[in-house]
């Protein structure tokens, strides 16, 4: 991650609309946010250091990055989503019955239940004084790179199959990719996903760069402008904690 954000840029202003958005998002209800650039614009160094300023803005949370298409395995959204499933148990617990994340009999849609279910359960966490038990929060899972998921596997680009559309309190999701995987428009599936409507804000900060760089940032809502490192179990992720 560290070596990731050597190579950021600056885009001070985007950090500063991130930082306001999550804000808002903790006052109402919100979704997953997208940044959306062309490859080579720096998706990967941005989501880098939005992770160490994370911890910064918010010193008492869990942030979880995931480096998607680094290795063979952080190409698979199943096995990303097994990864993410063991690190929420270690870190909240679980209440659920399934005590074998690995457990490759589980479907996926059981997976994903399993991995919806913990991420609501954080907002029900409270701290025990008596046994000196914290949880962090909030909690932001950033994935960078959707678009080097298997394109072979049908549930990769289907956000509907694996993403929660709206997320639980104290639980924030980042997403990045680009626009257009040979003929397939992940920024149309993506805003289908969050239901393009009236309330759906599409915003651009264009920053000063050598390149140029335009992101967009999608998100449902208004515009207004500790714990030991948990192990990482697949390939190109990392915790930042």
């Amino acid at each position: 991650c560290r070596e990731k954000t050597n190579s950021f840029f600056g885009r001070e202003e985007l950090l500063t609309n991130v930082h306001s958005r999550i804000e808002l998002n903790r006052r109402n209800v919100s979704t997953p946010i997208a940044f959306i650039a062309e490859s080579g614009c720096g998706k990967t160094s941005f989501m880098a250091r939005l992770a160490k300023e994370l911890r910064v803005w918010y010193p008492s949370s869990a942030v979880f990055i995931r480096f998607l298409g680094t290795t063979a395995p952080s190409t698979n959204i199943e096995l990303v989503i097994r990864s993410l499933c063991k690190q929420l148990k270690k870190l909240y617990g679980s209440d659920d019955e399934y005590e074998d994340e690995n457990d490759t009999s589980i479907t996926f849609s059981s997976l994903v239940r399993i991995f919806h279910e913990r991420l609501k359960s954080i907002s029900k966490k409270r701290s025990n004084n008596l046994k000196k038990k914290t949880f962090p929060k909030p909690l932001f899972i950033l994935l960078d790179a959707i678009d080097q998921l298997d394109e072979t596997s049908k549930y990769s680009f289907q956000f509907d199959t694996w993403l929660l559309r709206y997320l639980p309190r104290d639980v924030h999701i980042f997403i990045s990719f680009i626009p257009l995987i040979n003929k397939l428009n992940l920024k149309d599936l993506f805003l289908q996903f969050i239901r393009n409507d009236e309330t759906t804000l599409l915003s651009r900060a264009n920053q000063n760069t050598p390149d140029n760089v335009i992101f967009e940032i999608i998100a449902k809502g208004q515009n207004n402008n500790g714990n030991p490192p948990v192990e990482a179990p697949v390939g190109g992720e990392e915790d930042i904690e």
